[in-house]
Formats: structure tokens, C-alpha cells, sequence
């Protein structure tokens, strides 16, 4: 949401293709409203279970499709560099993830989305060349596995899909006066 909360979207109870296009159409028209001017989504993990990595699968191809038809930047970041750039673990826990993001930020989020899209929040504004944290360069490392779309202004103000293209993010809350001073 513009005024800095994380928010995440549940679609309709559609099932099969449907779904797909019932997730994939609210990015597409926030793109098209302006609503960020970057997407950067996790892109999806294809490990021992290869079956159950098909509808992420589908649903980012759907997601995608529609960024592309509206015109609009789009990234991914791999689970593990994204792990990395938060951790500075590859093959950090989801526990990890929101420890860091609470260590960071103060922001004590329950949801592993909203978590991995606060993250990738972060990280699209550090590769795009304006950082919101100051980062170890270990962890700054991962940047540089994603192909960020070339120019995008210093300015820009990425929005972040968790997995599924589920969460979304704006600007982070603001911290919590106890924090406030640093």
C-alpha cells in the first residue's frame, strides 16, 4: 500500500487455470496504475519435488505474461540469493529471514511472504542504487546475481511479490520510536 504497509493479496477461490489469471491481473493493473516502477518477484525453487513446484511454475509465467503485455520492468531473485542477501546465508531458514529483518529494521513480521517481500523490497532498492540499509558486502554479493533491467532511476521505488506474487510492499513502516534515534 502507498502509505507503507505490507499487505497480501488472497485471490478468489478459483481453481485451475483461473487462479492463475486471478493473481497474475491485480499486478498487471497496478503496473499499468503506476503503482511501482519495478516488480521484483522470488523467483521459484525447483528442488526434489519437482511436481510440486509446477503451479509456481505456471503462475509466474502468468504473472509474467502480464508484465510484459503492460510494459512493465520486471526481476527475480532466486530463494537463495535473496536467503543471502538477508542472512548472508544461502541456505538460511525462513526463522532466519525474519530474525534478520527484525535485527535490521525492528519490523516483527509473522509471515514468511510478507517477510521475503519486505526483503526483496531492500534488495531491489540496493541493486538499483538506493539502498534503505546498509548492508554487509557479503551479503550485497547476491545483487549481483540478478539481472536488474537497465536505466531505472535512483529514485525508483520497487514493489516485491513474495511467493506466488502474494505480498506487496511500499515503503517499510516506519521503525519503532525505541529505534527512531539510530
Amino acid at each position: 500500500t502507498p502509505a507503507g504497509a505490507l499487505s497480501t493479496f488472497i485471490p478468489p477461490s478459483a481453481s485451475g487455470d483461473r487462479r492463475f489469471d486471478q493473481i497474475a491481473a491485480p499486478v498487471r493493473d497496478q503496473a499499468k496504475a503506476g503503482a511501482a516502477d519495478l516488480v521484483v518477484m522470488e523467483d521459484v525453487f525447483i528442488g526434489q519435488n519437482a511436481s510440486a513446484s509446477k503451479p509456481l511454475c505456471l503462475l509466474h509465467g502468468a504473472v509474467r505474461l502480464q508484465l510484459m503485455r503492460a510494459k512493465h520492468p520486471y526481476t527475480y531473485v532466486s530463494p537463495m540469493s535473496l536467503k543471502k542477501y538477508a542472512t548472508g546465508k544461502h541456505m538460511a531458514k525462513k526463522d532466519d529471514m525474519r530474525m534478520a529483518l527484525y535485527k535490521r529494521t525492528g519490523a516483527d513480521i509473522g509471515d514468511n511472504n510478507q517477510v521475503d517481500a519486505q526483503w526483496l523490497w531492500y534488495m531491489a532498492h540496493d541493486g538499483c542504487g538506493s539502498p534503505k540499509l546498509v548492508m554487509p558486502e557479503a551479503n550485497r554479493a547476491a545483487l549481483a546475481k540478478v539481472q536488474w533491467p537497465k536505466p531505472l532511476a535512483a529514485a525508483a521505488v520497487p514493489e516485491a511479490a513474495g511467493p506466488a506474487g502474494r505480498a506487496t510492499i511500499r515503503e517499510p513502516a516506519p521503525r519503532a520510536a525505541a529505534r527512531a534515534g539510530e
